[in-house]
């Protein structure tokens, strides 16, 4: 019996050691086997085909406020010998595009134009966008990509999305143009831009992007988004007020979209006008100012994948440590049952 029972307890020390290690081991293969998080997980680098002739020919120390690239939708080229206008109130600017199929306008003052590709009748080639409003801006270049296609209309690559709240508004009313911007090409954009020229009958008020600033001046708005990285998106939200004396209409609100990487492209809101005037009443109660700084985006809820160790896995390392530490444990039980009739029956000899 002293035999076993020394034995018993050799084997409960030896157990608690093995239970331990056995612990160690199935944290050290959960902490392994773990798996990386979402955010953590490199991703892939993408190389654009940059569209731009070489650096050393490229016109960027030469662009000034405004420049860009006549492109072959269909040939994917660019196109030399075709005349781009820049016209503003009273004014109006012609440039020619070189070898390489770039324009530059230079130095520009603050006013703001329209921007066009003047293609001649019967030539074969057909303009993508019509009168772009762009205004230059001192603090960087502007790039205006301008595309054409010969005998199948083509889209551009990336075209914004617009939608109007209300669907309806009276005169005297304001109404929201919001335009969506999403970049679906496998790159990086740079130099985006969203653009309005409201027409007669809507007084822009307000022009608040998503991201970087809106610039006002007059009926112009711009929505200078800068960069936007593959696969995310952007918004601007063009503010209007709707005149007291528009009749029953709807006005089409033209938008443009720019950016440096490719051609740029257009779309149209329509402002639907109907109903009874707004009461003058309501129409001198102020209305709160419109913001023309940038709105934090919403960030939408993501559920990520499980990061932390298994400390249990049910196989392997587990399995192993629940079957030794029931081993052990039953071995100890016996053990101190043996001690327990031992010293019962020493009792009752004496």
């Amino acid at each position: 019996m002293d035999r076993f029972e020394e034995f018993s307890r050799r084997m409960v020390r030896g157990g608690g050691i093995a239970l331990v290690v056995s612990l160690l081991l199935c944290l050290m293969a959960g902490l392994s086997v773990s798996p990386r998080p979402a955010g953590a997980q490199p991703r892939p680098t993408l190389t654009p085909t940059p569209s731009a002739p070489p650096t050393a020919l490229a016109p960027s120390a030469e662009c000034g406020s405004l420049c860009g690239q006549v492109i072959d939708l269909e040939a994917n080229v660019n196109l030399s010998g075709q005349t781009v206008r820049f016209a503003g109130s009273g004014w109006s600017k012609d440039r020619t595009t070189n070898a390489y199929g770039w324009y530059s306008f230079g130095l520009l003052g603050d006013e703001v134009g329209l921007l066009d590709l003047v293609v001649p009748e019967g030539g074969g080639l057909y303009p993508v966008t019509s009168g772009i409003p762009v205004a230059p801006i001192h603090a960087w270049s502007i790039v205006v990509n301008l595309g054409v296609y010969r005998d199948q209309p083509t889209a551009p690559p990336l075209v914004p999305t617009a939608s109007v709240q209300p669907a309806w508004v009276r005169p005297g009313g304001r109404v929201t143009v919001t335009v969506q911007v999403r970049n679906d090409l496998p790159f990086d954009i740079s130099g985006v831009m969203v653009t309005t020229l409201m027409p007669e009958g809507l007084a822009l008020v307000g022009v608040i992007p998503s991201q970087g600033e809106g610039r006002q001046i007059g009926s112009y708005g711009a929505g200078v988004l800068r960069n936007l990285p593959a696969g995310r998106e952007a918004s601007v939200h063009f503010v209007a007020d709707v005149g007291r004396g528009v009749p029953v209409s709807t006005i089409q609100v033209p938008v443009s979209l720019i950016y440096r990487e490719h051609v740029a492209a257009q779309t149209v809101a329509p402002v639907r006008v109907s109903g009874a005037p707004v009461p003058v009443a309501s129409s001198l109660t102020p209305t709160p100012a419109v913001s023309s700084s940038a709105s934090p985006p919403v960030a939408t809820p993501q559920t990520l994948p499980t990061t932390g160790p298994t400390l249990l896995p049910v196989t392997g390392y587990g399995l192993t440590a629940v079957g030794v530490g029931a081993a052990f444990g039953a071995v100890a039980w016996t053990a101190r049952r043996l001690r327990h009739r031992r010293g019962r029956g020493s009792e009752k000899e004496e």
